[in-house]
């Protein structure tokens, strides 16, 4: 598999950029959200070079490259992008919690978590923590996991972490504290990291 590939891969707090010498696709180092991504990438390139299908994956609209188009929240992107699929009520069913989150709010003081004129209102979707054990079982062989602490919430974020389950038992992601690729025990990070719930995502 993809994810195998990457295994290990120095982590890097966000190595991808618009401007100059920056670039939007590399498979060299990875933050959480760009391992997702580089993984959705290589999997949707099929024939295409898998930089450019990086080009639709990570903008809105699709194919047109800026700081500003880049889908900055994850929690956003599953909603509207082609390629990823929220999936959290289907596999939680009455389990799943749902509130309002204002994404990039503007917060007095403090401004916008990213600074562009940008922000849009979603209902959070979220399996409690102390319930995924009860689901995993309803998980595809690769699903996405974004994790939600909810004291975020009224910051304007959704999701504060992102990788991928395999089997509905092993975590891979990005790891700053492992400062790199790493596979862990999936509900044995749960209950060590203390986040509020998941949500689950489809890779299309």
């Amino acid at each position: 598999h993809i994810v195998q590939e990457f295994m290990g891969a120095p982590y890097e707090r966000s190595p991808l950029g618009e401007g100059e010498g920056e670039r939007i696709y590399r498979e060299d180092v990875f933050d959480c959200t760009t391992f997702v991504l580089t993984v959705a990438a290589r999997l949707n390139a099929g024939s295409r070079n898998a930089s450019e299908m990086m080009k639709r994956i990570h903008y809105d609209p699709p194919g047109e490259v800026s700081f500003e188009n880049r889908l900055h929240f994850s929690s956003y992107r599953n909603r509207v992008s082609d390629f990823f699929e929220d999936i959290t009520s289907e596999v939680g069913g009455g389990l799943t919690k749902r509130e309002r989150v204002l994404l990039n709010r503007d917060r007095p003081d403090q401004g916008r978590l990213v600074p562009v004129a940008w922000e849009r209102e979603v209902i959070m979707e979220y399996i409690p923590s102390a319930r995924v054990r009860e689901v995993v079982d309803n998980l595809p062989e690769v699903a996405g996991a974004g994790f939600v602490r909810r004291e975020y919430f009224a910051e304007g974020l959704g999701l504060v972490h992102e990788g991928l389950v395999l089997d509905g038992r092993y975590l891979v992601h990005a790891s700053s504290a492992k400062g790199k690729v790493v596979q862990v025990d999936f509900l044995d990070y749960l209950k060590r990291r203390g986040y509020t719930g998941v949500c689950f995502y489809e890779l299309e």
